[in-house]
C-alpha cells in the first residue's frame, strides 16, 4: 500500500527527467504503526517506482497497512514525503522545499493513485519545475544546474574554451608575421572534433563523463566570424545515464589582431546557445537557453610566453517544453561568470604548450557556487593548417572533485 503512494508521486516526476546515483541517490524510508521501519536504497528511479507501485521485494509487507514515507532525493535528506491511511483511500503529499502540501483523497487506492499521477504529469507540471530548481540549489549531481556536470556548467565551459582560447599555434606563429599576413589568417574558416573523458565525485556520489564536440568556424570578413560548436554528452552515475546536446554560436570580433609588431590579441564574442539534456534514471533534465559576453586578451610577452586573460558572463533560462497535455519547465534561472588566466609557449617548431587556471561562479542560487580548473595542453602543428591537441583538466569545487583528459584536432581551410 505504501507503494501506492510513494509511487505516484514519482512518477510525475519521473516522466521528464532522468537518473543519477549517489550513494545510493535515492533512499526511501519507511515507517508503520504496526511494522517495523524499513529503508531501501536505489540508483534508478525507475526500478525504485516499479517496486513501490507493485509492492514487490522488500516492499511486499506494506501492502495491507498505513505508512508514511520519505525520500532522500540525489542527497537531499527527506525531499519528499507522504503518508497514507489504511486503505490507501487518502494521501498527503509534502515537498518541504517549495513548501508544497496536498491531500488526495477518493473512493478507492486506485482512484487516488491516479490522481496524483495527473496532477504531476499535467496540472501539477509547475510543481515539478518548482521541485527541480529546488533540487539544482541543494545536490551536486543535479541534472540542470548548480554543479560543475550541470547543463549550465557545460553550456559555459564549451563557450568558454571555443571562443575565448585563441588557437595556441596561432599566437606563435605571430612572432614573425606581418600585418598583412595576420589579417589573411583571420578569413580562414575552420572544422574541429574533441573527445573528453573522465571521473568526479560529488558529496559521496561518483560518475564518469564522456564528452564529444563538433566545433567549427565560418568566416564573414578579415576581424568578424561565425564560431560555434555542437557537443554531445554523455554522464554515468552509479549506473544511471544523463543524455545531452547542444548548440553553441558566437561572433567573435578582432579589435586587435596580434602580429610581428603588434603584441596583442582584443577579441570580443556575443554568445547565444541552447540544450537538452535529461536522465530518465536520475529523474531530472530539460531545455535551457544561454545568452552572454567574452571578452579575451592575448598579450606576447616575449618569444617565448604569451599571456592570456578571458572572462565571460551567461545568462542561462529554462524554456517550456509543450507536447500534447503536457507542459513542462525547469525553472532554471541562472547568471555564471568566469575569468581565466593562461599561459602559452612554443616547445619546439611545431609543438606548442600551455596551463591555465579557470574561476568559475554561480551567481545565484546553486549546490556547488563556485569551482576552480587546472588545466595543460600539448598542440602539434600536423601541416600549416591542421593540429592535433592533448589536454589535461581538473575541477575542484566544495565537495566536488573531477579529472579529465582529451584529443582534438581542427583543420582550416
Amino acid at each position: 500500500m505504501k507503494k501506492r503512494i510513494l509511487l505516484p508521486l514519482f512518477c510525475a516526476v519521473a516522466v521528464w527527467l532522468s537518473p543519477v546515483r549517489a550513494d545510493e541517490p535515492f533512499t526511501v524510508v519507511v515507517t508503520s504503526a504496526t511494522l517495523p521501519s524499513l529503508s531501501v536504497g536505489y540508483g534508478n528511479f525507475p526500478d525504485l517506482l516499479n517496486d513501490v507501485l507493485n509492492t514487490r521485494g522488500e516492499f511486499a509487507v506494506y501492502a495491507n497497512t498505513g505508512f508514511s514515507a520519505s525520500l532522500s532525493f540525489l542527497g537531499i535528506s527527506n525531499a519528499i514525503m507522504a503518508s497514507s491511511n489504511l486503505t490507501g483511500t487518502q494521501v498527503q503529499l509534502e515537498i518541504p522545499g517549495i513548501n508544497f502540501t496536498r491531500v488526495f483523497s477518493g473512493p478507492t487506492r486506485s482512484n487516488v493513485e491516479q490522481q496524483i499521477k495527473d496532477f504531476f504529469v499535467k496540472d501539477g507540471s509547475g510543481v515539478v519545475g518548482d521541485f527541480l530548481n529546488f533540487v539544482s540549489h541543494k545536490s551536486a549531481v543535479a541534472v540542470t544546474d548548480g554543479n560543475p556536470s550541470s547543463s549550465t556548467a557545460l553550456m559555459a565551459n564549451s563557450s568558454f574554451y571555443s571562443s575565448g582560447f585563441t588557437p595556441a599555434g596561432d599566437m606563435t606563429d605571430t612572432a614573425t608575421a606581418t600585418a598583412t599576413t595576420t589579417a589573411a589568417q583571420a578569413n580562414l574558416s575552420g572544422l574541429g572534433i574533441g573527445f573528453n573523458s573522465g571521473r568526479f565525485s560529488a558529496n559521496g556520489i561518483t560518475g564518469t563523463f564522456n564528452d564529444f564536440a563538433i566545433p567549427f568556424k565560418i568566416a564573414l570578413s578579415d576581424r568578424v566570424s561565425l564560431s560555434g560548436a555542437v557537443p554531445f554528452d554523455l554522464l554515468t552515475v552509479e549506473g544511471a545515464k544523463i543524455y545531452g546536446v547542444g548548440l553553441n554560436l558566437g561572433l567573435p570580433v578582432r579589435i586587435e589582431a596580434m602580429d610581428k609588431d603588434q603584441p596583442m590579441n582584443w577579441r570580443l564574442t556575443p554568445l547565444l546557445g541552447i540544450s537538452a539534456r535529461g536522465s530518465e534514471d536520475l529523474a531530472g533534465g530539460g531545455v535551457i537557453w544561454m545568452a552572454g559576453l567574452n571578452n579575451s586578451v592575448d598579450y606576447r610577452v616575449n618569444h617565448n610566453l604569451i599571456v592570456c586573460m578571458v572572462n565571460q558572463l551567461t545568462t542561462h533560462q529554462g524554456l517550456d517544453v509543450k507536447y500534447a497535455s503536457y507542459d513542462f519547465n525547469p525553472h532554471v534561472d541562472q547568471l555564471m561568470l568566469k575569468d581565466g588566466i593562461r599561459f602559452v609557449t612554443p616547445l619546439s617548431e611545431r609543438t606548442t604548450g600551455d596551463f591555465f587556471v579557470i574561476e568559475t561562479n554561480f551567481l545565484k542560487d546553486a549546490a556547488v557556487k563556485n569551482f576552480t580548473t587546472f588545466g595543460a595542453s600539448v598542440s602539434y602543428r600536423i601541416t600549416p593548417k591542421a593540429n592535433i591537441t592533448l589536454g589535461v583538466n581538473y575541477d575542484t569545487g566544495s565537495g566536488y572533485r573531477s579529472s579529465s583528459a582529451g584529443l582534438s584536432s581542427a583543420w582550416k581551410f
